[in-house]
């Protein structure tokens, strides 16, 4: 995407369901997988950008702490 701007959000909490129902191996290789790929999407614009929301999950990083996205 040349000339557009990309900040890319990843947030890091896990869903509760998702606590009781996959092994806490696979929840972290999932976060890990998911930090390495918005990293690297970040990366491939020039001036993209990647932010990592540790306090959000899934279901809540549309809400939440003001201004987290923004910078």
């Amino acid at each position: 995407m040349p000339g557009k701007p990309l900040i890319a959000l990843t947030a890091t909490g896990v869903d509760a369901a998702l606590k009781l129902t996959m092994p806490t191996r696979l929840l972290r290789e999932m976060t890990d997988g998911k930090l390495r790929m918005h990293r690297d999407m970040a990366a491939s614009v020039a001036g993209g950008e990647h932010r990592v929301l540790p306090w959000a999950r899934h279901t809540t990083i549309g809400s939440g702490r003001s201004g987290s996205a923004t910078g």
